[in-house]
């Protein structure tokens, strides 16, 4: 008996929580679904029968003379930061020392200082690639190629790192693929 009075008790409990939840109000407001198109009052054209192909003039209309066409610049390069040059100087410096290890923390840190910069990506990916870390030589090669964003001067010499990289490593069908990529910089 008194388990049974235990179970009522229980599902008593269980459906009056399940009944207050139903009866609260949501705490946030409705979302406005606005992805729906509202139906249009012209109705859809009826599918012709006849599906040949008339032979309609066209006709073409002229731009006004007054119309310029601008041509699309490329964005100009940004000035370097004076602790990224001379951070890049720095390890260039430690490279010619034979030190690379110190070479790639320099980069690293002038990585971290400005993360837009293409140069630092190719000085970084070339101290990977005298370490012989050709994996991560081409992350940070297609890292560079990623923020040099219309610099083609750059986009270009970053191609040719990736064909050497690629060629590195022994990936000579990726050597040439990056080799054209390059080549359609000139």
């Amino acid at each position: 008996m008194r388990q049974s009075h235990v179970r009522f008790l229980g599902f008593s409990a269980f459906l009056l929580l399940g009944l207050n939840a139903c009866s609260t109000s949501p705490s946030h407001a409705p979302i406005d679904d606005r992805t729906s198109i509202p139906p249009s009052t012209e109705s859809a054209p009826e599918p012709r029968a006849d599906n040949r192909i008339k032979n309609e003039p066209v006709i073409v209309e002229s731009l006004p003379e007054q119309a310029t066409i601008e041509a699309i610049t490329p964005p100009t390069p940004k000035k370097q930061n004076p602790a990224v040059i001379a951070l890049l100087a720095s390890a260039q410096q430690s490279t010619d020392n034979g030190n690379l290890p110190a070479a790639q923390n320099q980069l690293q840190r002038a990585q971290r200082i400005a993360p837009s910069d293409p140069e630092v990506y190719y000085s970084l990916a070339q101290t990977h690639l005298a370490l012989d870390n050709y994996g991560l030589a081409e992350q940070v090669t297609l890292k560079g190629i990623s923020v040099a964003n219309g610099q083609t001067d750059k986009l270009k010499k970053l191609w040719f790192l990736m064909a050497k990289i690629k060629l590195r490593a022994g990936d000579a069908n990726g050597a040439e693929e990056a080799q054209r990529k390059a080549q359609s910089y000139l």
